[in-house]
């Protein structure tokens, strides 16, 4: 299992899932239910890998 620091909307939160799609769907479960009165679509949510098999990955060299 990999872990993935979901974006949304200036707020994080960290999924743990096997791809990167199953943890924009749970990420998008969670802000569904954190923000219940906003229309959220799935494709708003950025994932990002910070760990893959128990090693960590740093965040911003997935950015340059």
């Amino acid at each position: 299992m990999n872990k993935y620091k979901c974006f949304y909307d200036n707020d994080e939160i960290i999924v743990e899932s096997a791809t990167s799609i199953k943890a924009q769907e749970g990420a998008f479960k969670v802000f569904s239910y954190k923000y219940p009165r906003r229309k959220i679509k799935q494709y708003q949510i950025t994932p990002a890998l910070i760990e893959r098999d128990g090693v960590f990955i740093d965040i911003m060299s997935n950015f340059v």
